[in-house]
């Protein structure tokens, strides 16, 4: 059986999507852990720049593509260029948002994705 990581590379790898724009946080950091040979990583210094990078390589490839954001709050500071992505250039990015463990308070780890 397949890892959600090794799958995630797969479909990402089938989408086109082998160039990763984020400010990765402790959560993401098992996905980029021995990251495939054919992915690429670009590191922005704050999210609203990952995700500006990734629109901006959208908009340049005239393709969706792949930002990863640390939490609720770098989903928040990163909305801006996912809403600009979204309703000023129809260009869909793909941003997952994973939160931190909530398992000691007796919940499951909370993620989403945001199509925009």
């Amino acid at each position: 059986m397949s890892a959600v990581r090794e799958v995630t590379y797969e479909v990402l790898r089938n989408l086109g999507m082998t160039v990763i724009f984020g400010n990765p946080g402790s959560t993401e950091l098992p996905f980029l852990r021995d990251m495939p040979s054919d992915f690429r990583y670009v590191l922005g210094l704050h999210e609203r720049c990952a995700a500006g990078m990734a629109l901006g390589y959208a908009l340049a490839r005239g393709k969706a593509a792949f930002a990863n954001l640390h939490s609720i709050a770098s989903a928040g500071n990163g909305l801006s260029a996912i809403i600009d992505s979204d309703y000023s250039h129809e260009i869909r990015q793909t941003t997952p948002e994973g939160g931190p463990a909530t398992s000691a308070y007796g919940q499951s780890a909370v993620g989403r994705t945001i199509y925009g």
